[in-house]
């Protein structure tokens, strides 16, 4: 029984030749021209030569690291070296596990199916494509009730690359079922030029080297924001674009200028003389400073927090929630100001949180916020 052909739901297929094609102008054509990542390039190239040998698919690869560290471009490149087609599937696009069956069975031979971000995968699909990885055979019911029956189909062996920032978000009845988990390691700034480099070259700017190290910088480690950031420099007209004109055309997007250090020039010595919102908007600030995406929250009905802000690095990012206190002598914190804070802690476990405060409070209250807002 076959499966009957349906439309293909949140996939986007490309041949190992229209990916090398796509990929001249934004991406590594093999192994040999990715930048950085060198042991995670090693084990890839290795298991690619094994699958080569034994003209077996490839094995099951889970892929591991922040939004943007290349994790996509690795899928890519696997399905260059090995001459395969890639389907990546949004598996949050698709509504039907049915979708799903006829996705699974439309793959050839050692096809890849790409799952980026497969902790979205929902409980029907992560039911159809446990099979299929497992066994390659999917299962289909037919009827309802006490008349339905299950029908298993097999399926061609495939190869299942999924991407997710953690293993601990990935679906645990998948996790087991990955023949290889790689984790991408953090680019050095050496590796950010490089990719700074070769990114304005494809996007057909040309950059002073002063630029593409504040580029570097303000990219901290990532690729992906190196690519929005060479993406934004595109708009300035003069060329080669000059570090002042970067810093220039970015600061019109949000970034700074490329270091931990904020800028606080014209801001206000004595900050008691600022009004809470004032204080709330100079603490965001100094966070953006510092490669958060911090934002204001509303004035009322926050639990009081005054601040939410994303930190997009390895083992200490994460969300921060952030209550903006001045305390003084004669301003000290208060239990009615940690309950508050601390019933946003236990609404939303999972973000990290703390108190900010410019003096030191009372021992016993000071005890009592390191209780409760670690």
């Amino acid at each position: 029984m076959a499966v009957p052909p349906r439309k293909a739901v949140g996939v986007r297929r490309s041949s190992s030749e229209n990916a090398s094609a796509q990929g001249e102008k934004t991406e590594p054509g093999s192994f040999g021209e990715i930048i950085g990542q060198a042991e995670v390039v090693r084990r890839l190239t290795a298991l690619v030569e094994l699958a080569r040998r034994s003209h077996e698919p490839l094995g099951h690869i889970l892929l591991l690291g922040p939004h943007g560290c290349g994790k996509r471009t690795m899928a890519r490149v696997i399905a260059r070296e090995l001459g395969v087609s890639l389907g990546t599937v949004d598996s949050s696009r698709i509504d039907k596990a049915i979708d799903f069956v006829a996705i699974i069975n439309d793959l050839e031979e050692g096809d890849i199916l790409h799952l980026p971000n497969v902790n979205r995968t929902r409980q029907p699909l992560i039911d159809v494509i446990y099979p299929a990885m497992k066994d390659f055979e999917v299962q289909i019911t037919l009827g309802k009730g006490p008349t339905a029956r299950l029908m298993r189909l097999a399926v061609k062996r495939f190869t299942c690359i999924a991407t997710a920032q953690k293993e601990a978000d990935c679906p645990p009845d998948l996790v087991s079922l990955f023949d290889v988990v790689v984790r991408l390691q953090a680019y050095s700034q050496a590796e950010m030029l490089q990719i700074t480099d070769r990114l304005a070259t494809r996007v057909g700017i040309s950059i002073d080297p002063a630029a593409s190290a504040l580029v570097a910088r303000l990219a901290d480690g990532n690729p992906g924001r190196a690519e929005s950031l060479v993406r934004r420099l595109r708009l300035v007209e003069k060329q080669p674009v000059s570090e002042w004109d970067a810093q220039e055309m970015l600061s019109v997007f949000g970034y700074g200028g490329g270091t931990s250090a904020p800028n606080l020039s014209g801001a206000p010595t004595d900050w008691a003389s600022l009004s809470g919102i004032e204080f709330e908007r100079l603490i965001a600030a100094l966070l953006n400073s510092m490669g958060l995406a911090a934002e204001m929250t509303k004035a009322t009905g926050d639990g009081g927090v005054d601040i939410e802000a994303i930190l997009d690095r390895p083992i200490v990012g994460g969300r921060y929630l952030f209550q903006c206190k001045r305390f003084a002598p004669n301003t000290l914190v208060g239990s009615p100001t940690v309950r508050e804070f601390y019933g946003a802690l236990v609404a939303d476990r999972k973000a990290l949180k703390g108190i900010l405060k410019r003096h030191r409070a009372l021992p016993r209250r000071r005890e009592s916020s390191q209780r409760t807002c670690p």
